[in-house]
């Protein structure tokens, strides 16, 4: 649930109203007492963008989902967290939304934490009301509402300089810390300037539907270690206050239910073992690209597989994963050798998301400069138009050799696996 929605056409403003004069209002009005004019200007906003998102979930089969903290309302949701509190209860004490709260959870070998965020989901007495002012035809996900958009004039939101954090003594990892970079830096401000086109564009009228984009940034990491010149991390995440699609759950299954980019509906080229293929070509060794990465015998299945190489590289431990993988472990040195040196060729995991981040905006740009159409960036894959999949996935491939070639000069240059989805 971005909140940046409103109410657009007339059917959708009445409903808003309605529903504020009728329900809204005098339920917040039971449970205070009272309630000033701008107050209650700001409870109707939040009303409207509750709504925009809240409607267009129905449409699309699913429940709206957002972070309740106090700091997930900060710049550039433009619906205040006492506003929203005292809609969201006066909704629910009038059953016309249902609830989960959100919890955090532990998640990984190493019990990384995360916030599952709270849900929301129209009850039959609020669709009752929005089919009566004709508000659930199919898929109309922007005529009703619209979603707004950002202003694009402060470049430092799209790069996020991020300190590394240790762990705690209980073995908690601390909440993220940004840290504050220097607005002359030549390097920040060409990476800020990259972004700040990349969304100029994306931005730009029936390029991104479906969902609540309000553009994309950088978030690099080990800001803090000696060094530090921008190299670690800097995958690509959505803007904070906007639909977080790279994280949706059912992943690309729901990105394709629910994205249409350039009026289309959506294809995702992915690079297979993205860490595991970059890792190849920064070593420079040749990688078999006929067979799947994860393919690694033993009657061991690609699940499995993964989960292990994950942790290996997420560490850069051998030992990763300990006794309940040791029999996969075996197998993957034996199918991909390259990982006896895992601990000893001086990278790691943020030296991959680094070059994982350039071949994916590269290909998005490319996309852009050579096609004329809207990618979105997910980790290791584009999201691109369908009938542009095939050219998605042949663009993804050349981003990824011409990266390497750039970088390390590629003594042994191939191509990724890369798979449509």
């Amino acid at each position: 649930m971005s909140l940046q929605g409103r109410a657009r056409t007339p059917e959708a403003q009445m409903l808003v109203a309605d529903l504020m004069s009728s329900r809204v209002l005098p339920s917040i009005l039971k449970a205070e007492g009272t309630l000033t004019s701008a107050s209650a200007k700001k409870c109707g906003d939040a009303l409207g963008a509750i709504m925009a998102d809240v409607i267009n979930a129905t449409r699309q089969q699913r429940a709206s989902s957002r972070s309740v903290r106090n700091g997930s309302f900060s710049s550039p949701c433009p619906v205040g967290r006492l506003a929203f509190r005292r809609v969201m209860n006066a909704l629910i004490a009038e059953g016309l939304i249902d609830h989960r709260k959100g919890h955090r959870v532990k998640e990984g070998p190493f019990g990384t934490e995360r916030d599952v965020p709270s849900l929301f989901q129209a009850t039959p007495a609020l669709l009752e009301l929005a089919d009566g002012h004709e508000l659930l035809r199919a898929k109309q996900t922007s005529s009703d509402f619209t979603h707004g958009k950002r202003d694009l004039s402060d470049g430092a939101q799209v790069v996020v300089a991020r300190k590394k954090i240790e762990k705690d003594q209980a073995g908690q990892r601390p909440p993220p810390q940004d840290l504050d970079w220097d607005p002359s830096d030549p390097l920040a401000c060409k990476i800020a300037a990259r972004m700040e086109r990349m969304n100029a564009f994306l931005l730009e009228p029936g390029r991104v539907e479906g969902l609540s984009f309000g553009g994309l940034r950088r978030i690099f990491s080990n800001a803090n270690l000696p060094g530090f010149q921008w190299q670690w991390g800097g995958r690509l995440n959505t803007l904070p206050g906007w639909d977080a699609y790279e994280s949706w759950k059912g992943g690309a299954q729901t990105r394709r239910q629910i994205i249409e980019l350039e009026g289309e509906p959506v294809m995702e080229a992915d690079i297979s073992a993205a860490f595991l293929t970059i890792l190849y070509g920064l070593l420079g060794e040749p990688f078999d690209n006929h067979r799947p990465p994860y393919d690694i015998g033993d009657g061991i299945s690609t699940e499995r597989a993964k989960a292990w190489c994950t942790i290996a590289l997420g560490s850069f431990k051998l030992s990763a994963g300990g006794r309940p993988f040791s029999r996969v472990k075996k197998a993957f040195i034996e199918r991909h050798p390259i990982l006896q040196s895992l601990e000893t060729c001086g990278l790691t995991n943020a030296d991959l998301q680094y070059h994982e981040s350039e071949i994916i905006l590269s290909a998005v740009e490319v996309m852009r400069d050579s096609h004329g159409v809207a990618a979105l960036p997910v980790h290791d894959c584009i999201v691109v138009p369908r009938s542009m999949a095939d050219v998605g996935r042949q663009v993804l491939e050349q981003a990824f050799y011409d990266h390497l070639q750039d970088v390390v000069g590629c003594p042994h240059p191939f191509l990724p696996l890369v798979t449509l989805k």
